[in-house]
């Protein structure tokens, strides 16, 4: 299948980027991952968007800390 083409669904981006579901709605709700494509109720990423996003370094693997507060 064209990798253009190909839809994933919300557990399959899960799998491929190790997250959570609640991550997943998270990260796009803020922007680092794209909106996904919804057909009714139904939604899908793009395959090939994925990959774009993965490839630019995005979304970093590295775990995010907060600041210590300063008093």
């Amino acid at each position: 299948m064209n990798a253009e083409l190909k839809l994933l669904n919300p557990q399959e981006v899960c799998t491929a980027l190790g997250i959570s579901r609640s991550t997943l709605d998270r990260q796009v709700s803020v922007g680092n991952l794209p909106e996904p494509i919804r057909f009714g109720r139904t939604v899908r990423w793009r395959y090939a968007d994925l990959i774009a996003l993965v490839a630019s370094g995005k979304p970093s693997s590295r775990k995010r800390t907060r600041p210590i507060a300063k008093s």
